[in-house]
């Protein structure tokens, strides 16, 4: 019986630390709290009846070497990318309406 809780409680936790489980709990906050406690958006793209506020982070992720547990000649190594994540936020009528997070990786050469 205390495995089922205990996997329950698991679910749980994992379910609402997610980062769109965070960046939901925005919704409904006015922008000068969203701007209070995220800081000034990289983009603002003003629409007809809405505006969209975008925060991007950017981070470089470094190459490193595939380990096939076995000694070689030749290495394999992941090639070094560029992670974006992208939180966008839907605003209308100075409240947050909707909340999205995308998260993009460019190969660099």
């Amino acid at each position: 019986m205390a495995k089922y809780i205990y996997f329950i409680l698991l679910v749980v936790l994992i379910a609402g630390c997610g980062v769109q489980s965070r960046i939901n709990k925005m919704k409904g906050h006015t922008v000068s709290s969203m701007l209070q406690e995220l800081g000034k958006p990289t983009t603002i793209i003003p629409r007809a009846s809405d505006s969209v506020y975008v925060y991007e982070i950017k981070k470089e992720l470094a190459s490193t070497e595939i380990n096939k547990g076995a000694l070689t000649l030749d290495p394999m190594v992941t090639p070094t990318v560029e992670k974006t994540d992208k939180y966008i936020f839907v605003v209308k009528s100075g409240y947050v309406v909707e909340t999205r997070h995308e998260k993009t990786y460019i190969r660099k050469q």
